[in-house]
């Protein structure tokens, strides 16, 4: 198994929160602010937080993250058509990877070989920091 380091391990250790619930969502306002400026263009640090400046972060709301922008985008105007709308969205969901939709044309799906031939072709991903979770050790 490769083993990566996992740099946000012990971030939360020892951690004390008065009031969780508005911590959750001062976090939310935080994070949703510091998407809105960075789209807008404005210069870095979109935040005065140091955690926030420091760490990385997932969007609020999922529908703001590049990959899912790319899928998406990959099944547009599929709506009329559900067998492939359903089709290229588990495809773009396995394949979660925005610069490997971006070259793949929506027709391949239904072509096995050709679509094999050509995600050889693509570069291999691995992103073992995406969503860095400790594995869980049994007693």
């Amino acid at each position: 198994m490769n083993k990566s380091h996992n740099p946000y391990a012990t971030a939360l250790d020892g951690l004390v929160l008065d009031d969780p619930v508005s911590a959750f969502f001062d976090f939310c306002r935080e994070r949703e602010n510091i998407r809105l400026e960075r789209e807008k263009g404005a210069p870095a640090p979109w935040t005065d937080d140091p955690i926030f400046q420091k760490g990385r972060f997932l969007n609020v709301f999922r529908e703001d993250d590049r990959g899912s922008k790319a899928i998406l985008h990959f099944a547009r105007n599929l709506e009329k058509d559900l067998p492939t709308l359903i089709h290229a969205l588990f495809f773009a969901r396995w394949c979660n990877r925005q610069e490997t939709l971006d070259k793949l044309s929506l027709k391949i799906i239904s072509q096995p070989k050709e679509l094999i031939k050509q995600l050889g072709t693509l570069d291999p991903w691995c992103n073992v920091t995406a969503y860095p979770v400790e594995p869980i050790h049994w007693e």
